[in-house]
């Protein structure tokens, strides 16, 4: 699929040195439904955040960021989040270990998106 232009690769994360790696999770709540795909869509166009979902249950939406040192986290967090409107709370939680990592992250490229979905 690579070799056909299907799927194009941005980045590689190194899960060989796990240690150096934590995976934040911001468990977000909207202020009101009506809310929750704008909040998505602004997280989704910031680049710290390597996914975005809205969920049923424990909270509205789930972003996921990496981060290298904790020197600068709540800072780190808070501008990333910063000027969405319609956040009523964030809870965080954070990777204590990471026990499994499967290599197939990519970017997929912006015309053959309806491909991927139909494949994935």
């Amino acid at each position: 699929m690579r070799e056909n232009g299907v799927i194009h690769f941005s980045a590689m994360m190194n899960s060989a040195r796990p240690d150096t790696l934590v995976l934040v999770q911001l468990w977000i709540d909207a202020t009101e439904v009506a809310a929750i795909a704008s909040i998505a869509k602004a997280l989704t166009a910031r680049p710290q955040f390597h996914m975005v979902m809205t969920l049923l249950g424990r909270a509205d939406i789930l972003a996921v960021t990496a981060i290298r040192s904790c020197a600068t986290l709540v800072d780190d967090l808070q501008s990333a989040v910063a000027g969405i409107d319609g956040i009523a709370d964030i809870r965080y939680s954070f990777s204590q270990t990471l026990i499994k990592q499967a290599p197939i992250t990519c970017d997929v490229a912006q015309t053959t998106l309806d491909y991927a979905a139909r494949t994935c």
